[in-house]
């Protein structure tokens, strides 16, 4: 996820986007080489990485979707970088006719809590 504003030390600056941006669509392109069929393409939606891939995908035109975590998910993994990630959310979501939600718990599931540091959502 892009850093919300004053994260010290920095871990992925809005900066980046474009550098981001330009290593998600280099990597998607070259999947599409390779690949024989069609592709379905499957991410979340946090400010950052998600947004972007979304983005390039709608790009190169490839059959996108997009699952969230549990309701809080736009307030606790977009909306901190800011106005401008919200509304590249909000745009995507209102996309679709109705967004699948991976689950209606911020809680992991047993068989995935035995995993060491892993996080859903605000990760």
């Amino acid at each position: 996820m892009i850093d919300a504003p004053g994260t010290n030390p920095p871990r992925f600056p809005d900066s980046l986007r474009a550098q981001a941006r330009d290593t998600i669509r280099d990597r998607l392109s070259q999947e599409v080489q390779r690949t024989k069929g069609d592709i379905v393409a499957i991410a979340s939606g946090a400010r950052g990485g998600d947004l972007l891939f979304h983005d390039v995908c709608e790009e190169l035109k490839l059959e996108h979707r997009l699952y969230l975590p549990p309701d809080r998910f736009r307030h606790e993994s977009v909306s901190p970088a800011g106005r401008i990630w919200e509304n590249q959310f909000d745009k995507l979501v209102n996309s679709y006719p109705s967004v699948p939600y991976l689950s209606q718990s911020g809680e992991l599931p047993l068989w995935l809590s035995v995993e060491r540091d892993y996080m859903v959502g605000n990760i």
